[in-house]
């Protein structure tokens, strides 16, 4: 017991040696950790050379002024440059200008002269057309017998030698030089070429041109005539006249009356009415009498031709050949004997077969007419497109805004039959 209690008592103390010496070493370690916190952090002083440091930023920026000043300076001497070109190019242009004016004065001045010298030209030529073309100038019997006998030829190579009648014919004609008069009266014609508008008037023979605005189906019947298709035109260009005289017709609106002719594949346009119209806007109406010629300068416009009525009359052959078919039935049927006496009387199928061929005949009979009415009906018709630039020529003379011309016409051709 006495040893059991020893070793428990040394059990006991070895513990609590090891607690102290574990609680020692635990204050240790506390107060090691406590003084390694307090300590300051110790920066050292040592200083890193780098390539940057040695870059002196003013010196970049004074380089880069230097740099924007010379481009600057650069681009101010090529304005200059260009201002003093454009100012070379003014100065010039300039010169040039005043030259034109002093050239354009020079030439006024010099056109001005040609001018009245035409003008007196012009007079003279017309002073001496007027007068006599060869002017006649009296000379002496001394000047004649004097130019006689210098020259070893007679003046006049058919007159008779006897002086008497020389003493008559004591006038001699001086022919003036012919090349100056034909010059002369070519330049009189030559200022009278100008066109000169005639206003208030159109003088039969007038040609303008004009354009086709409406499309034209114009029918090839017999009585096409009485029943004509309407037509509009516009005038394009001034009406043309002899000694070079011009009607300020352009702009002008022409309604026409057109009608077909199979024959020679033409539609033929005669006028009706025309408008004008003023700058200022006011309108003029009359009546005019002309026709249309085209392209080719015919009378008429040529047009394409269609015809329809071929299928109706290829249907009213059918139905008459069907009609005919029908026919021959019917008196195939009828002829056949029925007794021995030869005697023709339909009995049972016999009078069904006849009634539906003569039926059948009829019907066809009746279509055949029907489809020869419709041909009768279809005319052909001839096709003139839009946008076709003709001729137009008045056939009579008229004033504007006259309303009466067709009736001037009709009492002038009663009156010439009248006399006829």
């Amino acid at each position: 017991m006495i040893e059991r209690a020893q070793q428990i008592l040394k059990k006991q103390k070895l513990i609590f040696l090891f607690c102290l010496v574990a609680f020692v070493f635990g204050l240790g370690v506390f107060f090691l950790m406590a003084n390694m916190g307090h300590r300051q952090a110790v920066v050292s002083n040592q200083h890193v050379s780098l390539p940057g440091d040695k870059v002196d930023y003013q010196e970049i920026w004074m380089t880069q002024l230097e740099g924007q000043n010379k481009k600057i300076e650069a681009q101010n001497q090529i304005l200059e440059q260009k201002l003093v070109y454009l100012q070379d190019l003014l100065v010039d242009q300039k010169r040039r200008v005043q030259d034109d004016e002093i050239e354009k004065s020079d030439l006024k001045k010099e056109l001005f002269k040609l001018k009245q010298e035409l003008k007196d030209i012009t007079l003279k030529s017309e002073q001496r057309i007027e007068t006599p073309r060869f002017q006649s100038e009296t000379v002496t019997n001394q000047q004649v017998e004097s130019e006689s006998s210098s020259f070893s030829f007679n003046l006049d190579p058919f007159s008779s030698p006897n002086h008497n009648s020389d003493h008559e014919d004591a006038k001699v004609h001086l022919r003036s030089p012919l090349t100056q008069i034909c010059m002369e009266v070519d330049k009189a014609t030559s200022q009278k070429k100008k066109a000169e508008p005639i206003d208030g008037k159109i003088f039969a023979g007038t040609t303008v041109k004009a354009l086709l605005v409406s499309s034209v189906d114009a029918v090839c019947g017999v009585f096409s005539n009485s029943d004509p298709v309407p037509v509009k035109l516009r005038i394009i260009d001034n009406g043309h006249l002899p000694k070079y005289l011009t009607a300020q017709l352009k702009g002008g609106l022409v309604i026409g009356s057109a009608f077909g002719n199979i024959s020679n594949e033409r539609v033929y346009i005669r006028l009706e009415r025309m408008s004008l119209f003023t700058p200022k806007g006011e309108g003029i109406e009359m009546e005019v009498a002309g026709y249309v010629s085209g392209e080719d300068g015919r009378f008429g416009l040529r047009g394409l031709v269609i015809d329809k009525s071929t299928k109706m009359i290829k249907n009213a052959a059918f139905s008459g050949f069907l009609s005919g078919t029908g026919q021959i039935l019917q008196s195939a049927v009828s002829k056949r004997p029925s007794d021995s006496w030869n005697n023709y009387t339909a009995v049972g199928r016999d009078m069904l077969k006849q009634g539906a061929a003569d039926g059948a005949g009829n019907a066809f009979d009746m279509l055949a007419d029907y489809y020869i009415r419709r041909a009768e009906q279809v005319q052909p018709v001839l096709q003139v497109n839009a946008g076709r630039v003709v001729d137009i020529t008045f056939t009579h003379g008229t004033s504007l805004g006259d309303l009466h011309v067709k009736e001037q016409i009709k009492s002038c051709r009663e009156s010439a039959r009248r006399k006829s």
